[in-house]
């Protein structure tokens, strides 16, 4: 929405609403009176307001600084605009008279904005934590090491014995090629001519 003056009833009821659902945050327990108060009036008198610092302290029950700082920030916040008025005396002159108080338009990009904002805050928290739990972490890890190195050191007999596999003998001695007798040479030769007819 553009940035402009609310004039409607409806639309002074919505956007005033909006700002005071999103913004009031921003104020102190009197701060949020004045705005309230404000607000109350410009729906009633359609969104123009003429009433002086002191009368809207006095029907809040607060002081005229309270009032001032609290229209300040409004106009930062883009809740109110705020126009100087001037009238003509009898004598010709121009007098400074009470300020003129008109509700601007809610921006929903505000509402992104804070949101953004708030996402921004909860994400380097996260950050934050995660960096501090691997740090713990690492710390841990350290010392856990260095505790298992020093109760290995210190307590040797705790260290369980190495297994030895057994070996049996035959292991140990070489192949020796069996002697070839008559008999073995005989059954050799016929089981090569057995093979070379299959081969046929």
């Amino acid at each position: 929405m553009d940035r402009s003056v609310v004039t409607n009833i409806s639309d002074i009821f919505e956007q005033g609403n909006l700002h005071m659902q999103f913004k009031l945050r921003h104020f102190g327990g009197q701060g949020q009176q004045v705005v309230k108060y404000i607000m109350s009036k410009l729906r009633k008198y359609r969104g123009i307001f003429f009433e002086s610092n002191s009368t809207i302290a006095e029907n809040v029950g607060c002081s005229i600084r309270t009032v001032q700082n609290t229209i300040k920030r409004c106009e930062q916040l883009e809740i109110f605009i705020v126009s100087s008025r001037k009238e003509s005396t009898f004598n010709g002159k121009m007098r400074q008279t009470t300020n003129k108080i008109q509700l601007l338009t809610y921006k929903a990009v505000e509402v992104v904005r804070e949101v953004v904002e708030e996402v921004r805050k909860v994400v380097n928290a996260v950050k934050e934590v995660v960096k501090h739990v691997s740090q713990n972490v690492s710390n841990a890890s350290k010392n856990l090491a260095s505790s298992k190195s020093y109760y290995n050191n210190t307590k040797p007999y705790n260290k369980k014995p190495i297994r030895k596999e057994i070996c049996p003998n035959w292991l140990n001695i070489e192949y020796e090629k069996p002697i070839e007798t008559d008999y073995i040479q005989v059954e050799r030769d016929r089981l090569m001519k057995e093979l070379e007819v299959f081969k046929r």
